[in-house]
């Protein structure tokens, strides 16, 4: 089957029921399948039930729906298959994204993911030798809750051991959960880091930080300069019980992944793949909430270009919502100027939008 590694996604196209396929991505970290409310309308697919959907940002109930026929990537079908409806890809997204591939597709039969030939290959009758590759201890366990399978890998990051989970539905490097976050002591650490959000299938979203390492370690495989988002600590909404993180496809893209469905058994092997420094992050610093008109700042990140002038509490004021995202999402060079409130008292903030991690 055909797929595109693109936006930190791994992209191919899915027709269910005869209809006209939609772009798909696959994700090894969702324990089911998944569509759009809009396309299981136009597939014209059967509801069965309900179910519970849940990850980072908590749960929620979801509808589930069944299509007789699914053909994927134009080359690979499947003879009935559920999928579970989530409202959240509708709407602006809905041209980006018609649903979800869960990683039990993958693991449900000898098969490589291969980027660099943009190349799912399914292997019917098994696949015999797997030259070059490196079986990952431990890398494959069942999940009781969801009793769905997970792709693990031993890994030393921030300075602590621990077992993160191969995401290739998660755009990032390495994301920490509450437990990694503790343990590495990141959050407090005072180094420089870039304030965001993360959001998965719960509605919640969790404050989480962005901070560049000088390197992690995947099992013996060492990928430098990874931008890591940890999860503020006691957050409720980014625990999971049996890891510490998620490893996203900004590192996952290095690798060809190769999975053993009989022996349960993953492989990694090198692909060769350089990159360029990732700079993908808030490079004002910044991040803000809106209640109603009122635009706060939230919180500010240490070494940015707004760290200098701006607190957490400031209220930003002359300016519309859409503007200021367009102004501080913005090129590196670009000015960002806005009027802003402390104490009573106007002031004026400038700066220039910069790579700062």
């Amino acid at each position: 089957a055909g797929v595109a590694f693109e936006d930190g996604r791994v992209w191919t196209m899915v027709g269910l029921n005869g209809s006209a396929p939609r772009y798909f991505w696959f994700d090894t970290g969702a324990w089911s399948s998944f569509v759009n409310d809009d396309y299981a309308r136009v597939a014209k697919l059967e509801q069965r039930g309900t179910t519970t959907v849940g990850g980072v940002g908590g749960e929620r109930d979801a509808k589930v729906f069944y299509s007789k026929k699914v053909q994927i990537g134009g080359a690979f079908n499947i003879d009935g298959m559920q999928f579970a409806a989530i409202d959240w890809m509708n709407g602006a997204t809905t041209e980006e994204a018609a649903g979800i591939l869960g990683g039990g597709l993958f693991m449900s039969r000898d098969s490589d993911l291969d980027l660099m030939k943009g190349e799912w290959r399914i292997y019917p009758n098994g696949r015999k030798t797997r030259d070059g590759y490196y079986p990952i201890p431990d890398s494959y366990i069942q999940d009781p809750y969801f009793n769905s399978g997970m792709l693990m890998v031993d890994g030393h990051i921030a300075g602590v051991d621990g077992r993160y989970q191969l995401d290739t539905g998660s755009p990032g490097w390495l994301w920490l959960d509450k437990k990694g976050s503790e343990k590495s002591g990141l959050w407090t650490s005072g180094q420089p880091y870039a304030p965001s959000r993360s959001r998965g299938f719960g509605r919640a979203s969790v404050p989480t930080r962005l901070f560049r390492l000088d390197r992690m370690k995947l099992y013996k495989f060492v990928l430098e300069s990874p931008l890591v988002t940890v999860t503020r600590p006691g957050v409720g909404l980014g625990e999971f019980p049996h890891i510490d993180g998620l490893i996203g496809m900004q590192a996952l893209r290095f690798f060809h992944m190769s999975f053993d469905a009989k022996g349960k058994q993953l492989y990694l092997k090198p692909n060769g793949l350089t990159a360029p420094r990732d700079n993908d992050y808030p490079m004002s610093g910044l991040w803000f909430e809106q209640k109603g008109d009122t635009i706060t700042i939230d919180d500010v990140g240490i070494g940015s270009p707004a760290a200098a002038g701006l607190m957490v509490g400031d209220r930003v004021t002359g300016i519309g919502w859409d503007e200021l995202m367009k102004a501080v999402h913005g090129a590196p060079g670009d000015t960002v100027a806005f009027d802003y409130i402390r104490g009573g008292k106007t002031a004026r903030a400038e700066f220039q939008l910069q790579p700062y991690l």
